[in-house]
């Protein structure tokens, strides 16, 4: 077997275009999200703003998601898929000034991904930010959906983060 490094894998994706169309946007939002992150001076409350948003998000989805009919679920669209991941890198990048009201909405989000059975990489992404706030309890919902966890920033190359 080929071991495989962060940077080949990363590469790999981008070889197939039409399979990964959303791996250039993805991987940008992860840059944008360890450079945010990396400032030395964060937003009071902007952690509590990004999981509000994201939240409303995903709520909005769940009243809309009854009447879909999308092959995978609803965060299988390209744009919703891109719209939910870049609400979780601004969770992300906030997560730092993360506080304990944090679980209770980290739980309904993950809810509502189990409701909308949710693209793994972004359940997976939901359980890697409520680790980050001092929660991973709090995604229990989808705990199970993804059978490998997906480390968050997963394109980026390990000494990225």
């Amino acid at each position: 077997e080929e071991v495989v490094g962060d940077g080949v894998m990363a590469r790999r994706l981008f070889e197939k275009e039409c399979d990964n169309f959303q791996a250039e946007e993805v991987l940008l939002l992860q840059l944008a999200a360890v450079h945010c992150r990396s400032k030395a001076q964060q937003t009071p409350g902007g952690v509590q703003t990004a999981l509000g948003r994201l939240k409303e998000w995903v709520q909005g989805l769940v009243r809309r998601g009854e009447d879909t009919c999308w092959a995978g679920g609803v965060t299988c669209r390209m744009d919703i898929f891109l719209r939910t991941y870049r609400l979780l890198m601004a969770v992300y990048a906030h997560a730092p000034n993360g506080e304990a009201s944090s679980a209770e909405v980290v739980r309904e989000i993950a809810a509502g991904f189990a409701t909308l059975n949710a693209h793994a990489v972004l359940c997976s992404s939901l359980c890697a930010v409520a680790a980050e706030l001092g929660c991973p309890e709090a995604c229990e919902a989808v705990a199970n959906v993804h059978l490998k966890r997906l480390p968050l920033l997963f394109l980026t190359s390990s000494g990225a983060t």
